[in-house]
Order: structure tokens, then sequence, then C-alpha cells
């Protein structure tokens, strides 16, 4: 009898021993799987579940200049003449919802171009402001309508003003002059996250000049002679601009 019972006890040890043992692995399991829930959600959206609502970007590309020097139409023989680079810097925020932003951007580069034996180089700095838009979004949960996420597609435009030095160079005068003109901004771009905080892109876009007048230029043009007369006043067919195209890479924080 004796016997009997100590083996019932010691039976029901076993399988206390093992339920406990099940258990902890069970919990141990269920803390795993939420400290990495509350892990990654708060590695992708932030502290708390806050989204990333800020961000520093850096870009590298080349511009093509496109002005009063290029008379025959946007690409000439002289085309690759008018290619160089540029690179830009910008701050940008959240001002509504993730569609819209404000971005506060530096640019700097070289612009060349060249007409027979006419040629100019000037160096650029444009500090400028931005507005870029985002209109394309998808809707994870279609039954409430909310967890919308914002496409990396977007248009952009802005103002801003260009500090330069040109150095032209023509058959009857060297133009060499300091000066600034103010600038408007239009492109697209789509940039995409690649980890919680950093994201990739590629940008086009498009920079004017408002003004193209007498040592307000980005190429010289025009330009007064030695003897008074005034060169491209009449022949100017649009404000100097210049195409870009650059990678961004951007952080987000």
């Amino acid at each position: 009898m004796d016997f009997t019972l100590l083996g019932l006890w010691q039976g029901i040890n076993f399988r206390l021993f093992c339920f406990m043992q099940i258990s902890k692995k069970i919990l141990f399991i269920v803390f795993i799987s939420f400290f990495c829930q509350k892990f990654f959600s708060q590695t992708w959206n932030g502290i708390f579940g806050e989204k990333y609502s800020q961000s520093i970007i850096i870009s590298a590309g080349a511009n093509y200049y496109f002005g009063d020097i290029e008379k025959v139409g946007i690409f000439s023989k002289y085309w690759k003449n008018q290619v160089n680079g540029l690179g830009q810097i910008g701050y940008v925020k959240n001002v509504f919802n993730e569609t819209l932003r404000l971005r506060v951007n530096l640019l700097g580069g070289l612009l060349n171009g060249q007409r027979d034996i006419s040629h100019f180089k000037t160096t650029i700095v444009e500090p400028d402001v931005i507005l870029e838009y985002f209109p394309f979004t998808i809707t994870k949960n279609k039954i409430c309508d909310c967890n919308k996420k914002t496409i990396g597609l977007y248009i952009y435009s802005g103002v801003g003003f260009t500090l330069y030095s040109v150095n032209l160079h023509t058959p009857v005068k060297d133009v060499k002059y300091n000066s600034y003109v103010p600038m408007a901004a239009l492109g697209l771009g789509y940039r995409l996250n690649i980890l919680s905080r950093i994201e990739l892109g590629i940008e086009f876009g498009y920079r004017s000049a408002l003004l193209d007048e007498l040592n307000l230029s980005l190429d010289g043009y025009p330009y007064r002679n030695d003897n008074g007369y005034m060169i491209g006043e009449n022949t100017s067919k649009w404000n100097d601009g210049f195409y870009t195209i650059g990678i961004i890479v951007g952080y987000k924080f």
C-alpha cells in the first residue's frame, strides 16, 4: 500500500514538473513575441509608436544648363559641354500628415555652356524653400479606412535665390562678376524606406532664373561691350536655367 501511494505521489510530481516546464516555455515564447513586436514597432514608428516627422537629406548628381548661349534648342551639338555636377543638402519636415512636407534646401554646383568659341563657367550656391507633395496613399485596413501609408512618389515646387560667380569668354570680351538672381524650382522624385530611419531615392528637377538682365544672369548674357553696346539684349529667348538629376539619401528622426 505504501509503495502504491509512493508511486502515485511520484507520478503526480512528474506531471506537475512537466506542466511547469511547458508553462515556462509558453510564457517565454509569449514574452519574446511581445518584446519583438514592440521592438520592431518602435524601430519603424519611433518610441511609443510615433512616426518620424523630420529628416535630413543629401543628394549628389548632375545638371544640364539651358539658357541664352543655347540658341539652337534644348539639345545641341554642344550638349556635352553643358553637363556638370551638383550636390544638395536639406532639412525636411511634415507639415500636413505625410502628404505635404516643407524642405529647406541648399544646392551647390557648376554650370557650363558653349556656342562656337563663346563659353562660360559659373559657380552657384542656391538656398531655397520647397514644398513636397505626396499625392498617393494606400490603405492597409479598408474596412475602417485607417492605417494609410504614403507612397514615395512626390512632386515639388519652391523659390530661392542663387549666389553665383560667372566667367564668360567671348571673341570680343571676357566678362567676370559676382551676383545673385531669384529662382523658381519645379520637379518630381521618389523616395523609398530601405531601413526604419534610412530612405533612398531619385529626383528630377528644373531651376529657372526669374530675371535675365545685365549683371543678373547665370551665363553672363546680356553684357555691355567696351564701346557701350549691349550684346545679347535682343537675342535672349528664355531665362537661364538648368535641369537636375540626383540620387537622394535621407535620415529620419
